[in-house]
């Protein structure tokens, strides 16, 4: 442990003291979250929007297939101007829409121009929603959604995959799975955009279409399964690579379920109507990894499936609320015996002072430390909002470079893998390796399962950056831009 100078005992009570407030406020803060904003199409890029979308394909009450389009801004991320006596922040949200048949594809553009500075003013944290349905035809599709800020010109692109039913279908389909929410405000159900999903919703349903192509079926039933997965904090950047086959590197082990929850859906006698609505509300999980699967299946012993991973997280994430959650993150700063002995204090009081003790006689400066701790915990919940996967964003290899570095320099994507670099030399013509990043993607993401998975490449060689960067956060060096 590195430690500054030691305070005085009136000093060091008179620091608890003030750090106390500052953790009370870190737990209770009331700004609301809807969870990470990130989609399968585009890794986390420092001030670009931030943006979430999902595309569901369904038959209308007209019996016509037709694409709805989701699309989420975060309102923060999106840059004001002054133009005149007014304040203006212009987007262009531009949806793309292909058809994959074979290796054909076919696609059409829509644009969007909005002005958001009503939406920013009276909630700046908050989120804008916008929501398009288009007339199609039945098939496979991919979806882009690029969101311009006018005001930077920065653009984000997200995207996704779905099916779009067929009313006339011969052979039995079943549509995308989709979760719906109650909105506070409207009081009416509508689609949740990321596979986190918080406690606090009061009613969670499950939506689907089944197009029966007039076959009976011998039994139809939705199973809820809750899945084993990695949960642990990432491990250092110097440590050994983690062998392909074991648990921090599939993430998800899918041979370990637990059904929590299994319904009928529909009765036989019902195979003669041609579309069915699944529409199952659900009781609100504990925390976890989830899968839902809708099953039908018939009696020559072909079914007809489709599934949906989800995680439940905890009514106010991604902040943090307990003593015991405020202390796990500091995975990444103690070393291990220090961080096995606090997390085995029961005590939620006794677990405070360790965690207010760390800050102080690691900083020795009380200015300093209450400035690191905000720092610190301010890059936790932004790792939660931007990282979270099957675990909290923190946990992950992404999550725990951002909270130990702040964010990148340059970011660059190199097929799969992504590109994070926080120094150059040689005349800005090369990335310093020591404090270069990269990352691989596990595993392919899709509408099923939409958890993304990237690892850290890990290299004996960031002892030396680790050591440095840990001395930086105990010194204080690291408040300095």
């Amino acid at each position: 442990m590195y430690y500054k100078s030691k305070l005085s005992g009136q000093q060091f009570f008179n620091v608890l003291v003030g750090l106390c407030f500052i953790l009370i406020n870190v737990t209770c803060s009331s700004t609301e979250q809807r969870g990470p904003a990130r989609n399968s199409s585009q890794f986390y890029r420092i001030g670009y929007p931030e943006v979430t979308t999902n595309a569901v394909g369904l038959i209308n009450v007209q019996e016509q297939p037709v694409l709805s389009v989701f699309v989420q801004i975060g309102l923060s991320s999106i840059i004001t101007r002054q133009e005149g006596d007014e304040k203006v922040a212009e987007v262009v949200i531009e949806a793309i829409i292909e058809k994959i048949v074979g290796e054909q594809s076919q696609s059409f553009r829509k644009a969007y121009t909005l002005n958001l500075i009503d939406d920013i003013i009276a909630n700046k944290e908050g989120k804008f929603e916008f929501t398009q349905q288009y007339p199609v035809e039945s098939g496979f599709y991919k979806v882009a959604v690029q969101v311009t800020d006018q005001q930077t010109q920065k653009v984000a692109t997200v995207g996704v995959e779905t099916i779009v039913p067929n009313i006339s279908a011969t052979e039995p389909e079943l549509s995308n799975l989709v979760f719906l929410v109650k909105d506070k405000v409207t009081n009416q159900f509508k689609p949740y955009l990321t596979s986190s999903i918080p406690q606090r919703f009061d009613s969670l349903q499950l939506y689907a279409q089944f197009i029966t192509a007039n076959k009976p079926f011998k039994k139809a039933q939705i199973i809820i399964d809750r899945i084993l997965s990695d949960s642990l904090p990432a491990r250092r950047l110097h440590e050994q690579e983690v062998l392909p086959g074991q648990l921090p590197f599939v993430g998800i082990d899918y041979r370990k379920t637990r059904s929590i929850y299994t319904n009928e859906l529909f009765n036989s006698r019902d195979s003669n109507q041609k579309l069915h609505e699944v529409i199952e509300t659900l009781p609100m999980p504990r925390t976890g990894n989830y899968v839902a699967h809708v099953q039908i299946d018939y009696a020559d012993t072909i079914k007809v499936q489709r599934d949906l991973y989800f995680s439940i997280k905890p009514s106010y994430f991604p902040r943090l609320k307990t003593i015991r959650e405020l202390a796990e993150p500091l995975a990444y700063l103690m070393d291990d015996k220090e961080y096995i002995k606090m997390m085995r204090i029961q005590d939620p009081d006794s677990m405070k002072k360790v965690i207010d003790s760390f800050w102080i006689k690691s900083l020795g400066n009380p200015r300093l430390a209450k400035q690191s701790l905000q720092l610190y915990y301010e890059r936790v919940e932004q790792a939660n909002r931007q990282f979270t996967t099957f675990k909290e964003g923190w946990k992950t290899d992404p999550g725990m470079i951002h909270i130990l570095f702040g964010s990148p320099r340059v970011v660059d994507q190199i097929f799969r893998d992504v590109i994070w670099a926080y120094g150059m030399y040689q005349n800005q013509n090369y990335y310093d390796p020591s404090t270069t990043f990269i990352f691989i993607r596990v595993g392919a993401t899709n509408n099923s399962f939409p958890f993304e998975h990237y690892l850290l490449r890990r290299d004996a060689n960031y002892f030396q950056t680790f050591q440095r960067i840990l001395e930086d956060w105990r010194s204080g060096a690291n408040l300095i831009d």
